[in-house]
């Protein structure tokens, strides 16, 4: 992996107002992305129904890419010096 220079691409001082725009869209995306698991461990824990167990394991699959969403958004805020 190549090192940035602070001085060069969206670190550069001049960039400074882009790379807080792309961090709002990177933040607004990660927290998306953690509603979303918030949302299918609410629909995981008690479904009724005759198909009950595939939903389980359906919307437990889910969950587990939908936080590799989130932890790849994280690692890109944090890259940009972001929180």
């Amino acid at each position: 992996m190549a090192v940035r220079n602070s001085s060069t691409g969206i670190l550069s001082d001049d960039k400074t107002e882009q790379r807080e725009q792309l961090l709002a869209m990177l933040q607004k995306a990660y927290w998306m992305e953690i509603e979303t698991v918030m949302s299918y461990i609410a629909g995981a824990i008690n479904p009724d129904g005759v198909r009950a167990q595939e939903i389980i394991e359906s919307l437990e699959a889910d969950i587990q890419e939908e936080l590799g969403h989130a932890q790849q958004f994280a690692r890109r805020i944090k890259e940009l010096y972001g929180v």
